[in-house]
Formats: C-alpha cells, sequence, structure tokens
C-alpha cells in the first residue's frame, strides 16, 4: 500500500482525473478521502480568512500510482490535515523516501 497526498490546481483537474481510477461503484485499487480546499490561516474567532485555492485529496494505493498522478503529488510535514486511520507510518515511510534527511535517526554524542 501506498498513501500519497495530492494538491490539484482546481477541483475539475482532481474530477477529470477521478474518472480514471473510478467505477460506477467504487473507487479501483485504491481509497481516497477529498479534504478540498485546506483553510491555511483563521481569525482570532476561528473563521477561515486565508483558504488555500488548491484541492487537497490523499489517496491510498493498493496498487502502483498511475502515472498521471505523480505531478500533482505533494509532501506536507508528515502527516497533514488528515490521515487514513493507523496509517500514519505508510505516509511517513513515502515521506522519507523523497526526504530522507527528515528520517535519518538522530544520534546523541556524549562527550567525556
Amino acid at each position: 500500500m501506498i498513501f500519497a497526498k495530492y494538491q490539484y490546481p482546481s477541483q475539475s483537474i482532481w474530477n477529470n482525473l477521478k474518472k480514471s481510477i473510478q467505477s460506477e461503484e467504487a473507487y479501483i485499487d485504491c481509497a481516497v478521502h477529498e479534504i478540498g480546499n485546506i483553510c491555511l490561516e483563521t481569525d482570532e474567532e476561528g473563521n477561515c480568512i486565508n483558504l488555500d485555492p488548491n484541492y487537497a485529496v490523499d489517496i491510498m494505493w493498493f496498487k502502483e500510482i498511475p502515472q498521471a498522478f505523480n505531478q500533482y503529488e505533494v509532501f506536507p510535514d508528515p502527516c497533514g490535515v488528515h490521515t487514513f486511520a493507523g496509517c500514519e507510518d505508510l505516509y511517513k515511510e513515502r515521506y522519507c523516501e523523497f526526504f530522507p534527511e527528515y528520517c535519518k535517526p538522530v544520534i546523541d554524542e556524549i562527550s567525556d
């Protein structure tokens, strides 16, 4: 399984790509969570005052990722605003493939 995150410049781009992974009944070889436009900043009362214009979608792939999706993949610092329950480590594994310095173990050196 591969847990990947995507941002599309518009919802219509996502809607067109979605057709390639969807049958009439369900998604094919994946699970999808449409996040939508993410709020980047709120005011004192909690109202969104800065909405990301990109359309966010998380996909859990059960097979290889179709090539058409690659250009829209993004890597928010783990795990972003959404995760599939219990699958945080799957996203972190993918994140570490692209940003290995994030996942290097910290070694404390003790000087005598």
